[in-house]
């Protein structure tokens, strides 16, 4: 047992130990786990980038809408606001002429 600690600290304080790193027992599970791990760990990150760019995308066109949305809102406002003044100078301009017909009558 102490042996294989010493290989295995031997291993990484050296890089590669070649006596370790052929075809040793203890090296075969390690082996088959990152090459099992590996391509399906290239293939994550491909779907993660994926989903990034996806995510973004999805990110910048609710942005764009709510953008859109807040600047119809804005005009809507405006125009509510111009209506309301508008309506009001009329309604004062018709108050003015009912009195005005008013003293005549």
């Amino acid at each position: 047992m102490g042996s294989v600690l010493k290989k295995f600290c031997g291993f990484f304080k050296e890089g590669t130990d070649a006596e370790f790193s052929q075809s040793s027992p203890a090296c075969e599970p390690v082996e088959m786990v990152y090459g099992e791990i590996h391509p399906a760990q290239t293939y994550r990150n491909f779907i993660d980038s994926h989903n990034a760019s996806s995510f973004t995308q999805t990110a910048t066109q609710l942005q764009d809408l709510v953008s859109r949305i807040s600047s119809e809102k804005l005009q809507s406002q405006e125009q509510l606001r111009s209506f309301k003044s508008d309506f009001n100078e009329r309604m004062k301009s018709l108050e003015l002429r009912v009195e005005d017909l008013c003293r005549w009558l």
